[in-house]
């Protein structure tokens, strides 16, 4: 099971994070410290996981190479998965938009998508002015 392997990541990586597991151990809860950007939650859909972002989005992360055991390509998503947790807790993950429309995230490090229509025809720009890191809301 993913979720499992992952588990074992997470607390070796972030030994004081704070997390849950769901009753039957396929749904990992981190609970964000602003209740505007929401938790993390992340699902185990036994070949790949769904990495719920807060309020904003979510991205599957799976790892589909021929010649990988199912062992490495547990250790592959969880890899990938505590990477992007780590560049989360650390504020470099900029996540923005709406439950009406749409959103996303990005890497600080990395260009922001340039403005263009997003979903219900609201403009990514638009979206784009509210912005939050996993500590809270950027520019207040």
């Amino acid at each position: 099971m993913l979720a499992s392997h992952l588990a074992k990541e997470i607390s070796e990586a972030f030994p004081t994070l704070a997390f849950s597991r769901s009753e039957d151990g396929r749904v990992i809860t981190i609970t964000a410290p602003c209740a505007e950007v929401g938790s993390i939650e992340i699902q185990d859909e036994e070949h790949e996981l769904t990495v719920f972002v807060g309020n904003f989005t979510h991205w599957h992360v799976g790892c589909y190479e021929d010649g990988y055991s199912e062992a490495e390509k547990a250790e592959y998503i969880a890899s990938r998965t505590v990477e992007f947790l780590d560049d989360l807790f650390a504020d470099k993950i900029v996540m923005w938009g709406s439950h009406s429309g749409g959103g996303g995230f990005y890497n600080r490090e990395e260009a922001p998508r340039k403005a263009k229509k997003g979903w219900f025809g609201i403009s990514m720009k638009d979206c784009e002015r509210r912005e939050w890191v996993w500590s809270g809301r950027v520019g207040g």
